[in-house]
């Protein structure tokens, strides 16, 4: 997902975002970049390709906007997570904000999400140019963190993971689809599976 992100970024949305903020810069991270990333570097269009760094502030601490254009992906992003420890609004798709709410108290998300190439390009340049608004992004995703991702909320989720756990088979024996799939007729190519794996283990047993 990483590495097709940046394809897109740098293919579709820097240069129309270049094109209205010439002086700007794209800071490209990530360890393990394959070396068609790497090629991507053009400083004459204010791309640097840096790869791994060891500590994430010196990635982020005077940056203005996290840009983040995941196309698909699961879970929630850490990079987006690590740019609001850092006070970096960001810019993503809904894939990207997957998992991560809005902020309880201000209705704001900490930055935009933008499910199109000319969103993305206008929301990237209104919280880059605006400083009212990337101030707001800012505590919007300072206050996501303090209400959801810290370290006070981890009881009630460890408490709901003991509960799931003790709860598991009575939950299991209400999930009618679950109990309809894992029903015999209905696990056929696995029953299938197991006949050739006799078959072929016949067939070898049979030639010695």
């Amino acid at each position: 997902p990483n590495v097709d992100a940046v394809e897109q970024l740098v293919a579709h949305i820097w240069p129309k975002i270049r094109a209205r903020l010439p002086n700007a810069s794209l800071h490209v991270y990530g360890a393990y970049a394959p070396r068609h990333i790497h090629d991507l570097q053009n400083t004459s269009d204010g791309v640097e390709i840096h790869g791994f760094v060891p500590n994430l502030s010196t990635a982020l601490s005077d940056k203005r906007v996290l840009l983040a254009p995941l196309r698909y992906g699961a879970g929630i992003k850490g990079k987006i997570i690590d740019a609001w420890h850092h006070r970096v609004p960001v810019v993503t798709t809904p894939i990207g904000a997957e998992g991560i709410p809005i902020d309880s108290k201000s209705g704001s998300w900490g930055g935009a999400v933008e499910s199109t190439v000319d969103g993305f390009v206008n929301a990237a340049l209104n919280i880059y140019s605006d400083s009212e608004l990337w101030s707001e992004s800012v505590d919007a995703g300072q206050s996501i963190l303090s209400n959801d991702f810290h370290e006070s909320s981890w009881a009630s989720v460890t408490d709901a993971l003991h509960q799931s756990k003790k709860d598991c088979q009575m939950r299991r024996s209400r999930d009618f689809t679950s109990g309809m799939l894992w029903h015999h007729t209905a696990r056929s190519t696995e029953y299938f599976s197991r006949w050739i794996e006799c078959k072929e283990t016949k067939t070898e047993g049979t030639t010695r």
